[in-house]
């Protein structure tokens, strides 16, 4: 006897048709430009009291599977801040599955033997699953469940699952048959296998056995499928006319047991043996079928009777199918209800086949999710049938990571030159909000830092390399601040290597700098400051006079000068980011690449534009009369007052009488002891001289007076 009577076999089919939807119950609401889905849903625990037997018995068995779904579940791939690559696997899985596999069937353990209730056919944990959920539903004698007694398919391992390589899901290429049709190809008369079985549903097994043979060797899947659902759904309604008669008074067994020394049964009149759906189709019973076989029978049973159903939406049609069937005798049901799905389906395109094809095959394998929501579409049902006044639309969300946001409702305006400036740093600062934890975007240019960053464009302009200018000022840095005997040792532990091992490798018109500490690489190994230390320390060690390591305080120094070697580089990489934006907000694509590759491949600089202060309006030029006075005698002459008198002797009354001005020099004497030693002596007194002594006239003197970090010489 069956586990599951008919009238629940129904039921549960009417249930799945009704109300499982694998891509979702409900369209997608458009708000704008935004999809939303709407998924219906109802509480784990929630329980229907007005449900039948069916979806009572359906809720246990979910109650069973969801633990071991929810298990599963933890391995599916989140959405973490900065993992890459759960990102990329995220992206790359879609809603549905995307490999077709097969398990090859084992005709010895296909069909079950005896029952036992001492069988261990199954292995222990599946079958103490099937067990579970059998009593969920109140089957008590499991053991008569041909899945827990039988094995139909090889196990794994050792035998692994196939894949169905070059197998498309619904309609082949025309140019390549291997691969799937577009998603808007509808079929047409010649390629319509699904026009041609459903035709054949309502004939008889030997009339239609070309076309469902033939349709069954594919190309595509859902080929192959619908063509033995036809067959396996004649043959399963022949076999309900029998079991179902009267005609037939005891079914021994489905088929022949196996046995060694266990004699058959003698086939007669009254006892006969049926290996197969299509012996059985052959089969005459005069009670039932009068003259014809089986299989004719079933197919005269469609004629006289309508079979169609009416032109509505995929979820009502779905919803209707069992009513538009009602009017069969109950064997043929079944049959004319995959007959009437595939009069529906055969007017749809590829893209929604594959879809709705691919989801209810994922729906009765691992989709548990798809019958929990059925639930809720069941009760969405219900309350539709209560006819109630008004929509109510209800939803809810998970917030992950929640964090109080102590930025104001507004961060300012930005005050910039022009439109395209504006929309540069707005851009920028909308990148350094997104990534304000990373420190992605920090720019900061103001007058200061920007000046400083031109200077070095305006060096690379002069064919010097970046390396080079950042040593120049390191090394500067180091002169001001007394501490130019660690220049030498860093230029060992940092050497800048130009291209050449001679000056006559180089271009004639630009000689690059040799003798200065490599900036770049210094600047570089600065994020470990330990080591560079540790490296200048072996550099003095190794010097043919060694020299005194430096102490903390003249370590801190030093450390304060490389400090704003560092500033001045991320002021350069400020400002040709923020030339790079601006230009892209222009349009000018091949400016923005040049500025970019300033920094990574040291090409000569653009103009920048960014800092700049675009000048509108009409222009007009001011002139500006200076009234000097007669030349000052009292003043030493030189080339410079004879080459601009004028300006030499407004200069000179600006500055006043030159006895105002002294130089005064300490002057510092090499002395050798007698014991070979050098020691540093210092004069006593002072050396003063005076600007009549220098022969220096006020142009000349304005001109070398400077601050000790930037002298500057006169011609």
């Amino acid at each position: 006897s069956r586990i599951l009577k008919t009238p629940t076999l129904y039921a549960l089919r009417r249930y799945a048709v009704s109300y499982v939807r694998p891509s979702g119950a409900l369209p997608l609401l458009r708000v704008n430009k935004q999809p939303y889905g709407i998924l219906p849903l109802v509480g784990r625990r929630f329980v229907d009291g007005g449900g039948n037997a069916i979806e009572s018995g359906i809720a246990k068995i979910i109650a069973v599977l969801r633990p071991m779904w929810e298990l599963a579940a933890r391995g599916v791939p989140q959405l973490t801040d900065g993992d890459l690559v759960q990102a990329q696997k995220i992206l790359q899985t879609a809603a549905w599955s995307q490999a077709a596999f097969y398990r090859d069937k084992d005709a010895d353990k296909a069909i079950c033997k005896i029952p036992n209730v001492f069988s261990d056919a199954q292995q222990s944990g599946r079958g103490g699953l099937i067990k579970t959920l059998l009593a969920a539903v109140g089957v008590s004698d499991y053991w008569q469940a041909h899945i827990y007694n039988c094995s139909d398919f090889l196990p794994e391992p050792p035998y692994s699952p196939g894949y169905l390589a070059g197998v498309p899901w619904v309609l082949a290429n025309d140019k390549n048959p291997t691969k799937e049709a577009a998603d808007d190809t509808t079929f047409t008369d010649a390629n319509n296998y699904l026009q041609r079985i459903a035709n054949a549903a309502i004939q008889t097994p030997t009339a239609a056995a070309n076309e469902l043979n033939k349709n069954q060797a594919g190309p595509a899947l859902l080929q192959a499928l619908a063509s033995f659902s036809i067959q396996k759904e004649q043959g399963d309604a022949g076999e309900k006319f029998v079991l179902g008669s009267g005609a037939v008074n005891k079914v021994y067994s489905l088929a022949t047991p196996k046995m060694p020394y266990v004699e058959a049964t003698q086939q007669n009149e009254a006892v006969f043996t049926v290996h197969t759906p299509k012996e059985l189709a052959n089969v005459v019973i005069p009670a039932v079928t009068g003259r014809a076989t089986l299989a004719e029978h079933v197919a005269n049973t469609f004629v006289g009777q309508p079979l169609a159903s009416k032109p509505s939406r995929a979820d009502r049609a779905a919803s209707a199918l069992v009513d538009d069937v009602a009017h069969l005798v109950v064997e043929t049901r079944n049959l004319g209800a995959v007959k009437l799905s595939l009069d529906y389906l055969k007017g749809r395109t590829v893209g929604e086949l594959n879809i709705a094809f691919r989801t209810t095959l994922d729906a009765f394998s691992y989709r548990l999710d798809a019958w929990m929501t059925a639930r809720a579409n069941r009760r969405l049902e219900q309350l539709r049938e209560r006819n109630a006044i008004g929509v109510y639309v209800g939803g809810f969300a998970w917030v992950e990571n929640l964090r109080a946001d102590g930025r104001p409702d507004s961060d300012g305006f930005l005050l910039a030159p022009s439109i395209g400036q504006a929309a540069s740093a707005a851009i920028l600062r909308s990148g350094f909000i997104a990534n304000h934890e990373h420190g992605a975007f920090d720019i900061a240019l103001d007058s200061k830092r920007t000046r400083r960053a031109l200077d070095i464009l305006q060096g690379v302009t002069r064919d010097q390399p970046l390396a080079a200018l950042y040593g120049y000022r390191i090394e500067r840095g180091l002169r001001d601040a007394q501490l130019g005997r660690f220049i030498w040792p860093l230029r060992l532990a940092f050497p800048w290597r130009p291209a050449g091992a001679d000056a006559k490798d180089e271009a004639n018109e630009a000689i690059g700098a040799r003798d200065v500490v490599d900036g770049v690489a210094l600047l570089a190994a600065w994020s470990n400051s330990v080591a560079v230390r540790a490296r200048l320390k072996d550099a003095l060690t190794h010097l043919n006079q060694p020299g005194a390591i430096p102490n903390d305080g003249e370590w801190s120094q030093v450390t304060t000068v490389i400090e704003d070697a560092l500033d001045l580089a991320d002021s350069v990489a400020d400002l040709l980011l923020a030339e790079g934006t601006h230009q892209i907000v222009q349009g000018n694509m091949e400016r923005a690449s040049a500025a970019m590759n300033v920094g990574d491949k040291q090409q000569l600089p653009v103009e920048t534009q960014v800092n700049r202060t675009p000048r509108g309006g009409a222009s007009y030029t001011q002139r500006i009369v200076v009234l000097c006075p007669a030349d000052d005698a009292q003043w030493p002459s030189d080339r410079r007052s004879r080459a601009e008198p004028a300006a030499n002797a407004w200069l000179a009354n600006m500055l006043g009488d030159p006895a105002r001005y002294r130089f005064s020099a300490q002057v510092h004497r090499a002395q050798v002891d007698d014991d070979g030693k050098v020691h540093d002596v210092i004069d006593h007194d002072p050396v003063v001289i005076a600007i009549a002594d220098l022969g220096l006239s006020p142009l000349s003197a304005v001109f070398m007076a400077n601050s000790v970090a930037d002298p500057r010489l006169a011609d």
